[in-house]
């Protein structure tokens, strides 16, 4: 069927002028209604209404456009059609970030397609978009293995060049947020290949950065400013203002780490003012309180203050609090700095509640994420038992015809003796080949069992540390309150300095945190009193201490003694260890299960 005109010159304008395109889509959609249109411009009219909604952020007005489409595609009995109409839906309903509706449509796209046998690229979209839900929602393990599933489809042909790139950097940023920094870099450096074989400066600047930013979080100082000085050098070269806001952003944050506060002051300034140009808010926000660490550095501290009120209010607004607490972080210190430590002491309050909360979201997040992957894994191996169910009884059918056939023309029973032989091999070694991937697929499943339980002893480490840190910095602003107290010549003052006092030679809120440690690792207590029998109690705690990572200072505060004193317990616990001077007592810690 013929294609409407007005629709083919709304197709060709929507974009350069989609009000205009608008019109023409109406025209034929006003003789869909009264049937002088045929089913085939209905279909083409509905899906390019959709695009136009979506141009004008009518997120809502494209779904309902799109969803008219299906089901006149319904109408023609277009399974293909069908399936189009079925991704541009998922496509807004990801941008909505309503990822299970979005997963729902895609998957939908995605059965007709695989069933219909369509182009590798065309599957391919529909896998990469499902990934991209998941990535979008922050279930990463899920993400990276529809990626996986698309780079296999790719394959090495040149054509799916930007595609490969692309699926190399996506995989790259996902081991990046799964903590694991080789197989982060490794995907990255080959997306930073494939970027460069087809010329895509934007791609090479984007994963540079990324290597950058990776380095960065793992203190890998002098690689995180190689690659992005490259990045900055690039993005200058290509006149693209983005990408370099990005590589300052992240050498900002490098030169705050080494203290050179100025050269962080000006590169923040340069790339905060592209971020708020360009309209982007969480990373301009970003800049800000970055920018105010910088100030602070300086010793600024009413510029540093007044840098940070538009970031937190950005953070406040969108509730933001979880993904930045560096921000709060900042204002802590500054407030401390200015002598306010009681309005430190409630904010610290405020960053427990706020690292609990990521903690926790992180947590659950991990667990229906792993959930999620193993249920598509448990998916993919049962369609692939089936298959090879199938395989081996296709097998064993040609191997009976081929009996059957050499049974007729082979008359001595030698021959026939040795071909049954043949065929018994054959399938000997099918069968032992199908057994050998149903074990894998065992050993998958018993994997990704181990994976669930380290996330959640990570997790409940992660809160203790958290809870740790957080008493340490609670009695080091209670004993600054305490000695701005002694200062003051009044009754009352000293009243509540006495009870401060008393608050902090008390130890049952420790007591309390203790038990909490001992009870959470229950194991590492087992295992460390089997193994060192002379340990006492205190022994016990500062060892637990030590193994989630809290430091000498963080651990003086939380026993309210000096590091002086916490460093002659550490001695005493390695004597009794019978510790060499060049064995770490955090590495052998570190070493015994939890």
């Amino acid at each position: 069927m013929a294609v409407s005109p007005d629709l083919m010159r709304a197709e060709k304008i929507l974009a350069s002028k989609p009000d205009s395109a608008h019109f023409y889509i109406q025209q034929v959609l006003k003789g869909c209604n009264n049937e002088a249109q045929s089913t085939e411009s209905c279909y083409q009219a509905n899906l390019l209404l959709g695009n136009y909604h979506y141009l004008k952020g009518n997120l809502d007005a494209s779904i309902s456009a799109f969803k008219k489409s299906s089901a006149i595609a319904i109408q023609l009995s277009d399974s293909l059609r069908i399936a189009k109409a079925l991704n541009n839906t998922g496509s807004i309903f990801n941008q909505k970030s309503e990822f299970d509706s979005a997963r729902k449509y895609f998957n939908q796209a995605l059965s007709i397609k695989e069933s219909h046998r369509v182009d590798t690229i065309s599957l391919l979209k529909s896998i990469i978009n499902i990934g991209n839900t998941w990535n979008n929602e922050g279930k990463y393990h899920t993400a990276a293995q529809h990626y996986l599933r698309a780079l296999r489809l790719v394959g090495d042909t040149t054509k799916m060049a930007t595609v490969r790139a692309t699926l190399y950097s996506n995989l790259g940023t996902i081991y990046k947020h799964l903590d694991k920094s080789d197989k982060a870099a490794h995907y990255y450096q080959n997306a930073l290949t494939g970027f460069k074989e087809i010329e895509d400066y934007t791609g090479i600047s984007s994963v540079l950065n990324n290597l950058g930013s990776l380095y960065l979080n793992k203190r890998k100082n002098d690689s995180s400013d190689y690659y992005l000085q490259k990045a900055k050098s690039v993005a200058v070269e290509q006149s693209d203002s983005v990408s370099m806001a990005y590589a300052l952003l992240n050498l900002g944050q490098l030169n705050n780490m080494h203290e050179h506060y100025s050269i962080a002051e000006e590169q923040l300034l340069s790339a905060g003012s592209v971020f708020e140009k360009k309209g982007y808010t969480e990373k301009h926000a970003e800049c800000e309180y970055n920018l105010a660490q910088a100030l602070l550095g300086q010793n600024k501290l009413n510029e540093a203050e007044q840098r940070l009120k538009p970031a937190l209010e950005i953070i406040r607004k969108y509730e933001l609090e979880t993904s930045h607490v560096e921000a709060f972080q900042i204002l802590k210190e500054i407030l401390k700095a200015k002598g306010n430590t009681r309005e430190a002491l409630s904010l610290s309050d405020s960053i427990l509640k706020w690292e609990t909360d990521r903690i926790a979201i992180e947590k659950q997040r991990l667990v229906e994420d792993l959930s999620a992957r193993y249920e598509l894994e448990k998916k993919e191996r049962k369609i692939e038992f089936q298959e090879l169910k199938i395989k081996s009884a296709e097998n064993e059918a040609q191997t009976q015809r081929i009996l059957k056939k050499r049974w007729i023309f082979l008359s001595l029973g030698g021959a026939v003796i040795v071909l049954f032989l043949l065929v018994s091999i054959i399938q000997f070694r099918k069968r032992s080949s199908l057994n050998k991937r149903l074990q894998e697929a065992k050993i998958k499943n018993e994997k990704l069992l181990n994976d669930e339980l380290k996330i959640n002893i990570k997790a409940k480490n992660e809160e203790l540390a958290r809870l740790g840190i957080y008493l340490s910095e609670r009695n080091e602003l209670l004993k600054d309150i305490l000695e701005s107290i002694k200062k003051i010549n009044d009754p009352k003052a000293k009243s509540v300095g006495l009870k401060i006092k008393q608050y902090l030679n008390s130890e049952v809120e420790m007591h309390s945190f203790f038990e909490e440690v001992k009870k959470q690792m229950k194991t590492f207590y087992n295992n460390l009193s089997s193994k060192y029998p002379d340990f006492t109690q205190k022994d016990l705690r500062l060892c637990a201490l030590i193994k989630l990572g809290l430091s000498s200072k963080e651990i003086a505060s939380i026993f309210n003694i000096s590091t002086k004193s916490v460093d002659m317990h550490r001695y005493r616990v390695r004597k009794k260890m019978n510790l060499s001077k060049d064995s770490s007592l955090r590495d052998v810690l570190s070493n015994i299960k939890m």
